[in-house]
């Protein structure tokens, strides 16, 4: 019996130790995942200022990009207005140019078919009023 005894003993003292050993094991792990969640945050805050420093830089970035593209907009737009104005003044131009190059052929045609031209008729006009005014002014007196 002494052997079981013995037997028991060295029994309950590896059980012990096994128990010891698993709880020393338990408390490192318990340690380890307190470390890494330690880590875990420190190492969060470093990833959040890193990406707010790079999120200004490329707000900042793209600020500037726009302010370019509305700087040169408004340059095509005046340019567009500029060349627009230029183009009317030419068209306006041409557009006289063919008026009166029209109004030069239609008075030939009219002189050379004999019929009177506008100044003649308005010539005309002007002596009939003088003449109408002269014969009134002789049946008063």
């Amino acid at each position: 019996m002494s052997e079981v005894v013995e037997s028991v003993e060295v029994e309950e003292e590896s059980g012990v130790k096994l128990a010891g050993k698993v709880r020393d094991s338990a408390h490192q792990i318990w340690l380890a995942a307190l470390g890494a969640y330690a880590k875990a945050e420190e190492e969060s805050v470093k990833v959040i200022e890193s990406l707010i420093k790079e999120g200004e830089e490329v707000e900042s970035r793209a600020t500037e990009v726009t302010n370019e593209t509305f700087a040169k907009t408004n340059e095509l737009r005046e340019r567009a207005n500029q060349s627009i104005e230029e183009l009317k003044a030419k068209l306006n131009e041409s557009l006289e140019k063919v008026e009166s190059f029209m109004e030069q052929g239609v008075e030939r045609v009219v002189h050379l078919l004999g019929m009177p031209s506008k100044s003649d008729v308005d010539t005309l006009i002007k002596k009939v009023d003088a003449l109408n005014k002269s014969v009134k002014a002789l049946s008063k007196g």
